[in-house]
């Protein structure tokens, strides 16, 4: 299968090159070529990117071996092309070629009003292409580290950013009413995100039904294009929140704003908010005032905002405060939260009986989250802890991401050996706060820094933070301290029984009675969201109606005694499912021989196979062996039959690849099926059709191997050339060609 954009021109041997490839690679399953950027005109000129560029259409794949491998196509109408190529590459490495040679092979149309031309532009994207892109890689990143099991079945987890993906208008969701809805940057470089985030959670470990909204606020300017939250990803594909828009047509009770400056540059809303909170946390407006986003909340949404934030900043003589109303000022004290439920892992926590602790933190890979200098890295993480119950334990360095900037801070090479990096394992920071014993963080102490450690407090871990944390006003099992005072300090608190974060939880229940008084229905049951993996317990997820039941397997002793297979897949409670609408109800037995009546059977089989999705389209492979056999046994004048290549009555050969391309379970099917009547039409076993059958199943057509001769520069040289191998004894060998 390949793809052919209607705007875009193609050279005549594209697809021959790629199948050639294919061809003489037989462990690759899909390539693609290169193209050129041009306008109408034919102008070969883009602003901020190179003419030369991936044909993400040019994607040529060999279709029953992808779709048994990780899956179909994920039915949308942007982006699908980019995704299966990664899709496979997570799955089995190697898989996808990026044919250079010769290149380009096509011409890609710029035009206004395409499905991809107004999502971007130089250092920009829309936010739900780069909401669609984070969900799918983290989803890849759970298939590659076999968290997530690939199959025939495997369907996409988490729902599309926007109801307009949707390629089919009846799939696309109604307007979903939400209780609250958080809208704010969630850029990682943005100030506010975790905030966003936070926020979130907080609401829906609440109670309410929560989604969250991107809106990009000018600063701070970036000139790439940048990555959404990963915990918004993480927190979508599990159905802890739901993904929505500005431009969504959903109704709201509460929509709640973290970045004030995001809402004046909106081009335009569809949510219908019942009321609008704004949050911020800066005394001082910096890039808009009270009274522009007052103006722009009512052109959007029709609504007058109320107002709050943390206590600390918004004194009664703050110019925020004044510039409101009194009677539109929220007097909850509204500070940071992280949604301390959602990081409560009951029951699990390393033993205490373990041979060492583990500590270290989950902040991203940089210089800036280890201390300064070299020295000060090896004072906070010593080798050893003196425990006031098990004495002289050892210590390890655990990190959720990598250990490359600290192992150059150091001046290694490698990280030391009771150092340990879980990046690319597939981990959240809730598993990884989990299964350590002490969060230990002593570099630049910041809002990352800070929001990380509630985390961990909310966690119940022991936190050991530097002495430049002291204003936070952080309570509970911490410590600021220096870094050569680490190893006292954890012998303290690994001593003292564990205790709730006080302030946390005043803040977590200062946003909670919020929420609660503002919206104006509050329900507990979450909505029904589209693509959500671990469904409630006690419920059974309802199939999609175009989804496939799987085939019933026909057991080998069955098969052999004759047993009918019945193909059609099975419903509720073992009742059939009615026909495919492509299924034959009822075919005249022939009244030829016993070749009509197998092809007959075969040809039923095929109808049954047809409406099993592409999961099924090996069975169907081997059908289409099985009636050439016959037809070379007895002519052809018989119909022809298969699911895929039939033209005109005469069934095109797949090739010897579709032999090796059959499912175990398929021979028994198909003998089944044919073994079901006598001559007589009483049913029973035919006497030798399954036994025709497997004789044609084993016959395979040898495979060609191209010739590959190793090339002169790979062979080890000698005094007078290239060495030569030396003859086998006992064999004639023909003389070396000089």
């Amino acid at each position: 299968m390949t793809f052919q954009d209607s705007d875009d021109w193609t050279h005549p041997r594209r697809i021959e090159h790629q199948v050639r490839h294919l061809l003489d690679f037989p462990r690759v399953l899909a390539n693609r070529t290169w193209t050129l950027r041009s306008y109408p005109d034919l102008t070969m000129t883009f602003v901020g990117y190179p003419a030369r560029r991936l044909n993400a259409s040019s994607l040529l794949l060999d279709i029953a071996q992808v779709t048994e491998l990780v899956g179909d196509f994920d039915v949308t109408r942007k982006s699908g092309d980019m995704e299966l190529p990664l899709r496979l590459r997570a799955v089995r490495p190697g898989s996808v070629r990026d044919l250079s040679h010769p290149s380009p092979l096509a011409i890609t149309q710029l035009r206004v009003g395409s499905l991809s031309r107004d999502d971007a532009v130089p250092g920009w994207t829309r936010w739900d292409r780069l909401a669609y892109r984070d969900s799918y890689l983290e989803w890849h990143e759970q298939l590659a580290t076999g968290r997530i099991a690939p199959g025939p079945g495997s369907t996409r987890p988490f729902p599309l950013p926007r109801h307009g993906w949707y390629a089919d208008r009846d799939q696309r969701d109604p307007a979903v009413a939400w209780d609250v809805v958080v809208l704010g940057d969630i850029r990682p470089v943005a100030p506010d995100a975790l905030r966003t985030l936070g926020v979130a959670r907080t609401a829906s470990a609440s109670g309410l039904r929560t989604a969250i909204a991107h809106a990009e606020a000018p600063r701070p300017l970036s000139t790439k294009r940048l990555d959404l939250l990963p915990g918004v990803s993480t927190d979508v594909r599990l159905g802890r929140l739901g993904l929505t828009s500005a431009h969504e047509d959903d109704a709201v009770d509460l929509l709640v704003v973290t970045s004030p400056e995001s809402v004046l540059h909106l081009d335009g809303a569809g949510l219908r908010p019942g009321s609008v909170l704004v949050v911020t946390d800066t005394a001082e407006p910096q890039g808009w005032t009270v009274a522009a986003v007052d103006s722009r909340c009512a052109e959007l949404f029709g609504v007058t905002p109320t107002w709050g934030g943390p206590a600390a900043v918004h004194e009664p003589g703050s110019p925020v405060r004044a510039a409101v109303p009194a009677d539109r000022w929220t007097d909850a004290d509204l500070a940071d939260v992280v949604g301390a439920r959602w990081l409560e892992v009951p029951g699990h926590r390393r033993p205490s009986a373990a041979d060492g602790i583990a500590i270290g933190h989950h902040l991203p890979d940089a210089r800036e989250h280890w201390p300064e200098p070299a020295t000060a890295i090896r004072a906070a993480h010593p080798g050893t802890v003196v425990l006031a119950d098990r004495g002289e334990v050892p210590v390890e360095v655990h990190c959720l991401h990598g250990l490359g900037a600290v192992t150059k801070a150091l001046g290694r090479r490698r990280p030391p050996p009771s150092w340990l990096s879980f990046a690319g394992t597939g981990m959240t920071p809730r598993e990884f706060l989990s299964h350590i014993d002490a969060f230990v963080h002593l570099g630049v102490w910041g809002r990352a820094a800070e929001h990380a450690t509630r985390e961990a407090l909310a966690a119940g871990l022991p936190c050991v933070v530097g002495t430049d944390a002291a204003p936070s006003g952080l309570t509970g099992r911490i410590r600021c301290v220096a870094p050569d005072e680490v190893g006292a300090a954890l012998a303290e608190l690994l001593a003292e029984p564990a205790a709730a974060d006080a302030a946390t939880a005043a803040r977590e229940a200062a946003w909670t009675r919020t929420l609660h008084d503002l919206v104006a229905t509050p329900t507990a049951p979450r909505p029904q969201l589209t693509g959500i993996a671990h469904e409630p317990q006690g419920t059974a997820p309802a199939p999609h109606p175009r989804t496939p039941a799987p085939l019933r397997r026909v057991p080998a002793r069955r098969a052999r005694a004759g047993w009918r297979a019945a193909a059609r897949p099975e419903g509720p409670r073992g009742h059939r499912q009615p026909p495919h609408p492509q299924e034959p109800q009822r075919r005249p037995r022939p009244a030829g021989g016993g070749a009509d009546r197998r092809l007959a059977a075969l040809d039923r089989a095929v109808h049954r196979l047809r409406g099993l999705g592409h999961g099924r389209l090996r069975q169907g492979g081997r059908a289409l062996r099985a009636a050439r056999h016959l037809r070379r046994r007895h002519g052809d004048g018989h119909p022809a039959v298969g699911p895929c290549g039939a033209q005109g009555g005469v069934a095109t050969d797949p090739g010897p690849r579709a032999g090796r391309r059959a499912l175990p379970g398929a021979r028994r099917c198909l003998r089944a099926d044919e073994g079901g009547q006598d001559p007589q039409g009483r049913p029973g076993r035919r006497a030798g059709s399954g036994a025709r059958l497997a004789r044609a199943d084993r016959r395979r057509p040898p495979r060609a191997r191209p010739h590959r001769r190793r090339p002169p520069h790979h062979r080890p040289a000698g005094p007078r050339g290239p060495l030569r191998r030396p003859p086998r004894p006992g064999r004639r060998h023909r003389r070396a060609r000089p």
